[in-house]
Order: structure tokens, then sequence, then C-alpha cells
């Protein structure tokens, strides 16, 4: 599986996908085809509009990302690092045996 993180806070990867990969051009314009892991304060929050939903995660997927995870809610460094290494980790060591469903 080919995995795209973004780690940090503010900007839940925007600005780096935006203007270094994608020459400027819109996420969902990116054709991206890697798991998009957006590791920062809030990364994966929607907002609610007339017409449904809005924000990072939906630009992702729009943009042919296969699945997106990122956090609801402000966390701590420390917490959002350690979850995202044990993450990582498993999934190289377990490769495709690793199931969200398990």
């Amino acid at each position: 599986a080919v995995v795209s993180t973004q780690s940090g806070h503010y900007g839940r990867g925007t600005s780096f996908l935006t203007h270094v990969l994608s020459a400027g051009k819109p996420i969902q314009e990116f054709e991206s085809r890697a798991v998009a892991l957006l590791m920062g304060c809030s990364s994966g929050k929607l907002k609610p509009t007339a017409l449904g939903s809005t924000g990072t995660p939906m630009e992702y997927l729009l943009s042919g990302c296969p699945a997106v995870l990122g956090n609801l809610w402000n966390i701590t460094d420390k917490d959002c690092d350690r979850f995202t290494k044990k993450l990582l980790e498993l999934w190289v060591e377990k490769g495709d045996e690793v199931s969200m469903l398990s």
C-alpha cells in the first residue's frame, strides 16, 4: 500500500500539497492513489454546509485517495506522534494482514 502522511499543526497538509506537490493546484486535482494519514489537530474534521460537508478529508478523497485517516479533535503532539509511529510500524510489519475490522 502507498501512504502519504502529513503531520503537524494547522493546515492539515493542505499547504504542503497545494504548494509543493501539486504546483499550486487544489488538492482535489492532485490525482493521488495513496492512503492519506492527516495526523494533526482536527485534521479529519468536516464543516457542515447547506449541500453536505466539506473539508480537507473530502479534498483528498476527491483527488483519488482510497482512504483518509485524521483526527476529529485537537490532540497533543506526544499522543499523536505515539499513535502515528505505532500505526506505521504495524502497517510496515504486517502489510496486507492488518485489518481495520479485527
